[in-house]
């Protein structure tokens, strides 16, 4: 049998968050990356670059990453083994952190702020 254990635990913890910031108080943006605190907190930010990955601001949002993270871990999981697959989910997260920085410079628009 084929194991895909990083895959469930990413869905779990996704998940998870997602509902605890939906039935508390917990205020997602200041976990989330908002490129505009790059010049106000760096330290802040670079935590931001992490801790973004696992925030989904709506149900369309998570149930498109779980579907897409499921499809795509069970396939990749197995193939390159658990660490590696780990690896490349946070590193896949930082960078998409990066692009959207980037990206939000270049239009000169943050929606979060």
């Amino acid at each position: 049998m084929k194991m895909y254990i990083v895959t469930l635990l990413m869905l779990i913890i996704n998940i998870t968050i997602f509902i605890i910031i939906n039935i508390t108080d917990v205020k997602p943006l200041q976990y989330y990356l908002v490129p505009a605190y790059l010049t106000n907190d760096l330290a802040r930010y670079l935590l931001t670059l992490f801790t973004s990955i696992f925030i989904h601001l709506d149900a369309i949002h998570i149930t498109f990453n779980s579907v897409a993270l499921l499809f795509l871990g069970r396939i990749i999981e197995p193939y390159i083994g658990s660490y590696r697959f780990l690896g490349v989910y946070l590193a896949s997260g930082i960078a998409g952190g990066i692009l959207h920085t980037i990206y939000s410079f270049i239009i000169d628009d943050d929606i979060y702020t």
